[in-house]
């Protein structure tokens, strides 16, 4: 469900000395290979900032406006599901830990759009699932819950520029239960954190919670209001215009993955009349510059681990980018009047499908052939012919190198 990180760290944490790093910018691709990405909005350069580990190595991506730019491949050691906000005093987007092949990262990097900066080595201690987010209004930056694979945190850490703290609460303070995979979001209007989500291991079993929590930096309260229901692996982010937190998706174990959208003003939360994606463990950020809501990664229905962008507007959800961009492709008429599209971009042996004014990738293939050429051609409606004829532009020698299966392993898929 989630890796196991080692447990590492230290209640005191002094910072490092800074170590930058650089890389040029290159050109993109349509959808970042980044799939467990950590995301922060860069509202000063306007821009959205991902991180994460991409064929082996830490790449960071930044999308302005429509377009995406592969930003650095250097920085922090490669990571999944890194912790990132952005930090509107200093000017830079921060990253604390994330995890590679079940081993934890405590350390903590700040990107100014150029370079990486390393500024401490530990942190909390290591851990996955946890949520973060910057409190402006403190101008702290702060840490919940989280699990190492044999049991789940309920600590709040906080980080002023400098240092890492473990906050500590007056005995028999009010906290959260402990949890992972769960959501933090800061609500600029109140000035109060809000955190929903997560789950717990209960007689052997993950349980999701459905309760909201608020901390003011003080101290934590359990606001009693109905929630969107129990689950984890959820995103949050606070939209200004909305004047509330956004919530989508998420994981129950009933039901799986889902694709619900609430905000939460305070004083009740409220759904949405338009779904998005359903996603799990997926990242969410206000784009100040064009009055949306982005979401990016995750996994998707199926098991399969998305690297497509969304977002939330006024008019609801909407696919924000399509396919890479590509060549050599095989297409055919869907019998039910879509499209379907087989190969030639960055994702070589990716099937697409678009109906209804969007595109949606349906498999990604571990190698070409005319068997899953004609699988695309059957499923479009087509006779055996031109499924061959498919099979021939899939299997074109000069094509783009083979993709790899993208598809998560069954034991760190949501339940």
């Amino acid at each position: 469900m989630w890796t196991s990180p080692r447990f590492a760290g230290a209640v005191l944490i002094v910072a490092a000395a800074a170590t930058p790093l650089a890389q040029a910018p290159t050109p993109a691709t349509t959808d970042p290979p980044i799939s467990l990405a950590g995301a922060a909005f860069d509202v000063n350069r306007e821009r959205l900032v991902i991180a994460g580990a991409a064929a082996g190595r830490f790449e960071t991506w930044e999308r302005h406006g429509t377009t995406w730019t592969r930003a650095s491949t250097g920085g922090p050691s490669a990571r999944d599901e890194a912790l990132m906000v952005y930090d509107t005093k200093r000017r830079r987007t921060v990253l604390y830990g994330g995890h590679r092949e079940g081993v934890g990262a405590t350390d903590t990097w700040a990107w100014d759009g150029a370079t990486w900066q390393r500024l401490a080595t530990d942190g909390p201690p290591a851990r996955t699932g946890a949520a973060m987010t910057y409190d402006a209004t403190r101008d702290r930056i702060v840490l919940f819950g989280g699990g190492d694979g044999m049991r789940t945190f309920d600590d709040t850490w906080e980080w002023d520029g400098a240092l890492w703290r473990r906050v500590a609460l007056e005995s028999g303070a009010r906290i959260p239960p402990a949890r992972a995979l769960t959501a933090l979001a800061y609500d600029a209007r109140r000035k109060r954190t809000v955190l929903a989500g997560g789950f717990r291991f209960k007689d052997g079993r993950p349980t999701p919670f459905d309760d909201t929590w608020e901390w003011n930096g003080v101290s934590w309260a359990d606001i009693t209001t109905p929630g969107p229901g129990p689950r984890d692996h959820v995103a949050m982010v606070y939209d200004p215009d909305r004047a509330a937190i956004v919530l989508h998706g998420g994981s129950r174990p009933d039901v799986g993955l889902i694709g619900d959208t609430w905000t939460f003003d305070g004083r009740a939360w409220k759904k949405l009349r338009d779904d998005g994606p359903p996603r799990g463990r997926h990242r969410m950020v206000f784009d100040t510059t064009r009055h949306e809501v982005l979401l990016f990664g995750g996994w998707g229905r199926d098991r399969f681990v998305s690297t497509e962008t969304w977002a939330l507007g006024t008019a609801g959800w909407r696919r924000a980018t399509g396919p890479a961009p590509r060549m050599r492709h095989a297409m055919a008429t869907a019998g039910d009047g879509g499209v379907f599209m087989l190969g030639g971009g960055p994702v070589a042996d990716a099937l697409w499908h678009f109906d209804v004014g969007s595109w949606r990738r349906l498999v990604v293939f571990g190698g070409a052939g005319h068997r899953e050429a004609a699988a695309a051609g059957a499923l479009a409606g087509r006779s055996a012919r031109r499924a061959s004829a498919a099979a021939s532009h899939a299997t074109d020698p000069c094509r783009e190198p083979v993709a790899r299966d993208v598809r998560p392993r069954d034991r760190d898929a949501p339940h």
